[in-house]
């Protein structure tokens, strides 16, 4: 385990900043599926942009995080990658 793994399962305990670090862990593991499922059907983000209508530009902000997915982006990137959007309420 290491230094930041620690700091987080310390703070977890916190209310405040689990609620902070879920809502934000939620955020990059779509990132991070968005990202895998690119690069397994080796495409650029160009060409990813292409598919689902909008700019190179618009896809990297989106994978760096500085823009928010809507639903209905994350349903455009699922079809240009024929794959389903599951969205549920645990």
């Amino acid at each position: 385990m290491d230094d930041l793994e620690r700091y987080i399962n310390k703070s977890i305990q916190d209310s405040e900043f689990k609620k902070v670090y879920e809502s934000k862990r939620l955020k990059y593991d779509l990132i991070s599926k968005m990202i895998s499922l690119r690069e397994e059907e080796h495409i650029t983000q160009l060409e990813l942009a292409e598919r689902i209508g909008t700019t190179q530009a618009v896809i990297s902000r989106l994978e760096n995080g500085s823009t928010n997915l809507t639903l209905s982006m994350m349903a455009r990137i699922a079809e240009a990658f024929n794959r389903k959007l599951l969205v549920e309420f645990a």
